[in-house]
């Protein structure tokens, strides 16, 4: 037996403006459907914030998505009880128990704001992220994440002279350039694997702009440059030690770029098992793509099951059921 309750709109909460992942991958649900809203905290700032907060307050059958890594300075972890004292609020917590264990945010963030309405709903990207919640006695729902059709998007697969120098590298990806950051993206490991193999020339580190890494080349890109880039490049690989779900790889996949994860959280989700586990198995497999030994069948097989799996259909629909659906 199981309590369905109604959808009428789900308004999304993120505590950044157009920037970054989690906008990135709310910021196309919330353009393809009508009933999913995007908000931030210059919503709640502005001249319209008592217009948006009746309207959330008064519709009917609405439902409320904070959208967080638990940092302690998040607006909306902060605010909500005050914004919102008689909503429902749920909770998508987009990184690991043992990622926030890492950063010290576990007992401030999870457990504090899950006691506060035991029947508020807590969700996450990948079943091995759910397991990790669970132990600490946190009650979880996994959502399937998707993203637009961006495979048949021409402009990722034309040449544009801006970027042709960093066309044909070997990818990674971190979006800080702080030690911590570059620790937990693996940073330091892709460096000591290409240095080891001299592909100093044939790297390229996405999403920061620093001079620190040597001869290796690191950029940050728009999310449409990043695309184009993404689509001329020989491969994407990443040696994160936390990883709750891996959106560049669900990128990668729809371009037929090979990916290479480690199986680190929910790196396994998100390729279906094609995991690497360990360091070594995944430079051998580098190698062999280089050598024109590339896992082919692979590379096929990621691409359809993306294309089945992680669209924004999905999405919608997976999040949809499991905010009115007490059994899901």
């Amino acid at each position: 037996m199981y309590i369905d309750r109604q959808i009428n709109r789900i308004y999304h909460l993120i505590d950044f403006e157009e920037i970054g992942t989690i906008y990135n991958l709310i910021h196309p649900l919330c353009r393809e459907y009508d009933n999913h809203k995007l908000l931030t905290p210059l919503h709640f700032k502005s001249a319209l914030a008592n217009n948006i907060l009746r309207e959330i307050n008064s519709i009917k059958d609405s439902h409320i998505v904070i959208h967080t890594t638990g940092k302690n300075d998040s607006f909306f972890l902060n605010n909500f009880q005050n914004l919102f004292p008689d909503k429902e609020v749920n909770i998508f917590m987009h990184v690991s128990y043992e990622y926030l264990r890492f950063k010290d945010r576990d007992r401030e963030i999870i457990h504090s704001v899950y006691s506060q309405n035991s029947k508020r709903s807590f969700f996450v990207p990948s079943e091995e992220v759910a397991q990790q919640y669970r132990l600490a006695g946190i009650s979880c729902k996994t959502i399937q994440l998707g993203i637009p059709e961006i495979q048949d998007n021409k402009d990722y697969k034309r040449n544009i002279p801006k970027l042709e120098e960093f066309y044909n590298k070997i990818i990674t990806t971190c979006v800080r350039s702080t030690d911590l950051y570059k620790y937990i993206k693996g940073i330091d490991t892709f460096e000591k694997i290409i240095k080891k193999n001299e592909l100093e020339e044939h790297a390229l580190i996405t999403g920061i702009d620093d001079q620190s890494h040597g001869s290796i080349k690191s950029k940050y890109f728009t999310q449409e440059d990043f695309l184009n880039v993404l689509y001329h490049s020989k491969m994407y690989l990443q040696f994160s030690r936390f990883e709750s779900y891996n959106i560049t790889a669900v990128q990668a996949k729809r371009l037929r770029i090979p990916v290479l994860l480690l199986d680190s959280e929910g790196n396994s989700s998100c390729m279906k098992g094609y995991v690497y586990s360990s360091e070594e198995e995944l430079e051998q497999e580098l190698l062999n793509i280089l050598q024109n030994k590339g896992p082919v069948k692979k590379i096929e097989a990621n691409y359809k099951d993306s294309l089945e799996r992680e669209n924004l259909s999905n999405f919608k629909q997976d999040l949809e059921q499991k905010l009115v659906r007490d059994d899901l």
